[in-house]
């Protein structure tokens, strides 16, 4: 199998996220859910933290696009998960970040079947 290289620290995010979420979506016993969420909060922290500043996304708002989809995937796992306040959590902050996304009405869904 080939390995890809990270050039730039956003690259060695992607490629983290990749990981994290494939982990995350693969069952048991191929899966390591609990590494793929692991892997996911460690990149928001980065995404809200100082080293977003050495992130150098593609594109105007593709790191809160990033945040976005780290939060919905991390509040579907939640959700699934029976952890109902944790995806709560997740699902607000998809709401507050793009309420008007898929995600953002997604989100809105679940959190209404939450309460």
């Amino acid at each position: 199998t080939a390995r890809f290289q990270a050039e730039t620290p956003f690259d060695a995010l992607c490629i983290d996220f990749v990981r994290s979420r494939v982990y995350l979506a693969l069952p048991e016993p191929f899966g390591k859910p609990e590494e793929g969420r692991k892997g996911l909060e460690r990149i928001l922290d980065t995404l809200r933290g100082r080293g977003r500043a050495k992130l150098e996304p593609s594109f105007e708002g593709e790191l809160e696009v990033l945040e976005v989809t780290i939060n919905y995937f991390l509040a579907e796992a939640a959700r699934i998960g029976g952890e109902k306040g944790r995806a709560r959590d997740h699902y607000r902050r998809v709401l507050e970040l793009d309420p008007a996304s898929d995600f953002g009405s997604k989100a809105f869904v679940h959190l209404g079947e939450l309460e």
